[in-house]
């Protein structure tokens, strides 16, 4: 592994095969569980020469055997942004006047 001019490259037997921009963590994760997946360094070595928690190198090897290298690219999906409208606070406060719990009055307003 190389990294210069912003870029890291990864090399096997003197040959470059692979390279991506330093700051580009999906293809940094495709690597080390590809490399982890193929048996060609092992969890310990990984986790040294990428500095990462042998707990990372065990969820990127999971999902590259799982759903393969496109994975890794997929756009992330999340709940998006909650929004507090008027009358979600005021059920809220009713919920909790009511002696809901903060979980419980959550729970109820989704």
């Amino acid at each position: 592994m190389s990294s210069q001019d912003g870029m890291t490259c990864y090399f096997s037997d003197l040959e470059p095969i692979f390279q991506h921009a330093d700051k580009d963590q999906a293809s940094r994760r495709l690597i080390i569980g590809m490399l982890h997946v193929t048996n060609k360094i092992s969890q310990k070595r990984l986790t040294e020469v990428f500095k990462v928690h042998r707990n990372t190198v065990s969820s990127t090897s999971a999902q590259f055997r799982a759903k393969g290298m496109a994975s890794f690219f997929e756009k992330k999906t999340g709940r998006g942004r909650t929004v507090l409208t008027p009358k979600i606070i005021e059920s809220g406060i009713q919920l909790l006047a009511e002696g809901k719990s903060q979980r419980g009055a959550a729970k109820v307003l989704g």
